[in-house]
């Protein structure tokens, strides 16, 4: 196990804490979340593990992974230059980037408007310069790709 303080892939922001990484573990307790891609990566990170210190009865340990997202499929399956399609699957949060393929170097175009609806389902807009042929979804715990789509004349 690794872990590097100063390139954190995720790191928890408490509400008012005790000490430094102790939050009072009560019902409806949040907290938030901050994500970096280079520092999930770089240390191996698959979540957050929380520990509840004091829990009585249930749970004691709780284990928050950060899943890879996959496609199951996107509709339509075809559309023009700044449509918005829906893609469905899996693992879909705030961190997803879509790519779509571009037949020409460097082979694929980034999506600028992804709106992720839910876990399993975003909105995209065709970007300019995509070409027919598969879409990519990914996050720091790895990428889907599925085939299929055609980019309208």
């Amino acid at each position: 196990m690794f872990f590097d303080a100063a390139a954190q892939g995720l790191n928890v922001t408490p509400p008012a804490t005790v000490e430094p990484f102790f939050v009072s573990d009560l019902p409806t307790t949040a907290f938030n979340v901050a994500y970096s891609g280079t520092g999930f990566q770089s240390n191996g990170s698959m979540g957050l593990m929380l520990v509840h210190m004091h829990n009585g009865t249930g749970n004691h340990t709780d284990v928050v992974a950060f899943r890879a997202p996959t496609i199951t499929g996107f509709s339509p399956t075809s559309a023009h230059v700044g449509d918005f399609i829906t893609i469905t699957g899996s693992n879909f949060n705030a961190g997803t980037k879509v790519t779509f393929f571009k037949s020409t170097a460097p082979f694929s175009v980034d999506a600028t408007q992804v709106s992720v609806l839910t876990s399993n389902t975003m909105s995209v807009r065709v970007p300019a310069g995509a070409s027919s042929g598969p879409i990519r979804v990914s996050n720091a715990a790895g990428s889907s790709t599925k085939g299929g789509f055609t980019v309208l004349p």
